[in-house]
């Protein structure tokens, strides 16, 4: 993310499946990114004295096709709100069935609840954590989807930033994220949220 570098940077499908071929393939439905895909999100300020809708476009994030980077096949994902994000994403469901980036990185374990991953940072540690599946209304519209909790712990350069939530990660099974906030590293209670406005879904 191009301009949100004062953010903190901490930006397995169902295991009851009936025999393994059936998994990769329940694996790829939970986050559902077939090309065309496409998902809007409004971005909101909120604080402990409320909420404020970005002065900025709507994301819309479209799934436009498939990438080999280092010989793994990644779905590739174009936002059009490059304020807050780079143009491109690359993701793609591994043999786990956790969605990671071109790094490596876990975006969010799918549906294997009490996963737990740990990521060291320039400005601390967050350790995270997969939760059971909770109701929400977002935009009007009712989700149950399964947050992926990241608890953050600051480095000794950032006295005044006490530890807390840092970011969590929202996907409902068959319909992709549905909610994402961060916090800002300055501001113990302070953090922006994309909210899913929009789907279109092959």
């Amino acid at each position: 993310m191009k301009k949100l570098f004062a953010l903190l940077a901490i930006t397995a499908t169902f295991l009851s499946c009936h025999n393994d071929d059936d998994a990769p393939s329940q694996q790829q439905a939970f986050f559902n990114l077939a090309e065309g895909n496409l998902w809007v999100y409004k971005r909101y300020n909120v604080n402990p004295n409320g909420e404020q809708l970005q002065n900025a476009p709507l994301d819309s994030v479209r799934v436009i096709g498939q990438e080999v980077i280092d010989g793994l096949s990644y779905y590739k994902l174009r936002h059009t709100n490059t304020t807050y994000h780079f143009e491109f994403e690359y993701l793609r469901v591994d043999e786990a069935g956790h969605l990671v980036d071109e790094s490596g990185f876990v975006k969010h374990p799918g549906a294997d609840v009490g996963y737990t991953d740990m990521y060291n940072g320039a400005y601390g540690e967050t350790s995270y954590e997969l939760r059971e599946a909770v109701e929400q209304n977002i935009e009007g519209s009712n989700y149950t989807f399964v947050p992926y909790v990241g608890y953050f712990t600051p480095t000794a350069e950032l006295p005044n930033v006490a530890p807390g939530i840092g970011n969590v990660i929202g996907y409902q099974q068959g319909i992709g994220r549905v909610i994402e906030k961060s916090r800002f590293v300055c501001c113990e209670n302070d953090y922006v949220e994309d909210r899913l406005v929009y789907y279109e879904l092959n």
